[in-house]
């Protein structure tokens, strides 16, 4: 059941991107703007909010890898399609929120997630800043002591960011804020900074 979900997810972000970039570039076309492509690859850096209820001790290090589609316009539209690794160090549940005994400390949790960003933004001589939410849509996950039906399918987070393109190569970096909890029964949220690297098309 979740794997025919996963697929229709899938096919979900897949359309919602083909269709902003082939709408960008129609109507970029218009003006005989156009739009570039950027494929990237990179890692990031996870860390669950701190707050009364749960913390995660650090950030840890996962990868990623995806495609953005930018217009060349100065205010430009940038969508994007990634696929990542993303991973939390140690989760600490009060009591209070899980009705247990004694607080518990649950293991490292390691997920592949697909990400839609959707950043608007300025560019300038090939430097960019840009902002807009990103959507994760969590695919599958290690064994741990949560099970998947904890965590949210489908999270938020509002994203600020950096792009520099040069010659045929590009490079962001971007900060996430969590805006939706991870957790069905939890408050806390994940932030994320990514930093990726790539070509420019």
């Amino acid at each position: 059941m979740r794997f025919k979900r996963n697929i229709l997810i899938v096919s979900v972000f897949v359309s919602m991107l083909v269709t902003s970039s082939v709408f960008s570039q129609q109507t970029m076309t218009t003006n005989s703007v156009g739009v570039r492509f950027l494929p990237q690859a990179g890692f990031n850096l996870t860390k669950l909010t701190d707050d009364p209820i749960s913390t995660s001790e650090k950030f840890r290090l996962g990868i990623e890898a995806g495609l953005w589609v930018q217009t060349k316009n100065p205010i430009f539209f940038q969508p994007g399609l990634f696929y990542a690794q993303q991973r939390l160090d140690e989760i600490r549940i009060d009591e209070l929120e899980q009705n247990l005994t004694t607080d518990t400390t649950l293991k490292k949790v390691d997920y592949r997630c697909l990400k839609l960003p959707v950043m608007f933004g300025i560019q300038l001589f090939g430097a960019r800043v840009y902002t807009g939410p990103t959507f994760t849509y969590i695919l599958n996950m290690d064994e741990t002591e949560l099970t998947e039906n904890q965590f949210r399918d489908l999270t938020m987070g509002l994203n600020i960011g950096a792009g520099l393109n040069i010659t045929m190569f590009s490079f962001d970096v971007r900060y996430e804020y969590g805006i939706t909890h991870i957790l069905h029964e939890n408050v806390a949220k994940a932030n994320i900074l990514t930093i990726s690297a790539g070509f420019k098309f």
